[in-house]
């Protein structure tokens, strides 16, 4: 229904000192002390101002009841094992989320232990990133380490660091998190595709989420808690250590040999990024 342009609307300023609680019919007098007055937008003058006080005073009772509800959740907080397991749920966040704090120094996802490689600046400023000589060296140490090759299949047969595994989807991922039993908190997680800009850092991302879902009963613990991007990716890499690929060869996701292959894989993937 279409309001007429005489309507009036009741005014929310306060004509008192009292102040306008919700249009609502409440009745604020108890007892020998009924009133057909509401008290809302009117103050009449026969009002007294033990009324008045009165007024005030259950208002902000109703108000404030909120005060009187925490004492009685106080009261019967030893009874009621629903209430004891949400505050211990919200002492197990904020104890989680106190340790997270500490990311700013350096802690892995589970804010366990510090990383145990060093890390740059890279594009991705929310993903743990590492160099090029970094992800050389671990080829010469004890650490146990998986490098995910996210390019598409033809770009990884093209050349690809030694070791690394081949894995391009979120289904990928998913089947290769299934498959973790032979894992351990230790072992080291390491995403790039050709330039660590698109592909490498989704897949990281969605490992990291998935990974979280999973163990939200455990907060902030995590099966991959160490994980890695490798910076520029597996061109950059290539450049200054070819010896350690396989074949020693880099084939570009754009080389116009493999368009069709790039059709294909980039429906698969459902990824429509140029340049990756």
């Amino acid at each position: 229904m279409a309001l007429s342009s005489t309507h009036e609307f009741k005014s929310h300023e306060p004509e008192s000192p009292n102040f306008y609680l919700p249009s609502t019919k409440l009745s604020f007098f108890d007892d020998n002390e009924g009133s057909s007055d509401s008290g809302f937008g009117s103050s009449p003058e026969t009002s007294s101002y033990r009324k008045k006080s009165f007024t005030t005073t259950k208002s902000r009772k109703r108000l404030f009841s909120c005060k009187r509800k925490a004492v009685a959740d106080d009261e019967d907080f030893a009874t009621s094992p629903k209430k004891r397991m949400s505050v211990d749920n919200q002492d197990f966040v904020m104890k989680a989320l106190e340790r997270m704090e500490a990311c700013a120094l350096g802690l892995i996802g589970d804010a366990s232990s510090t990383h145990s490689l060093p890390t740059m600046s890279g594009k991705h400023t929310d993903l743990p990133t590492i160099d090029s000589s970094t992800m050389s060296s671990l080829f010469d140490s004890s650490s146990n380490f998986t490098i995910i090759d996210c390019r598409y299949p033809y770009e990884y047969q093209g050349g690809h660091i030694q070791g690394a595994i081949n894995i391009y989807t979120e289904q990928g991922i998913q089947t290769f998190m299934e498959s973790r039993l032979h894992f351990t908190k230790n072992d080291i997680l390491i995403f790039h595709c050709e330039f660590s800009s698109h592909r490498g850092a989704k897949l990281m991302r969605f490992l990291r989420s998935m990974d979280r879902k999973q163990n939200s009963h455990r907060y902030p613990e995590l099966n991959f808690p160490e994980i890695y991007l490798l910076d520029g990716g597996y061109k950059a890499f290539y450049q200054h250590n070819k010896v350690q690929c396989n074949p020693q060869a880099y084939l570009p996701m754009l080389h116009e040999d493999h368009s069709k292959d790039l059709r294909h894989f980039r429906v698969r993937s459902k990824s429509w990024t140029a340049g990756e």
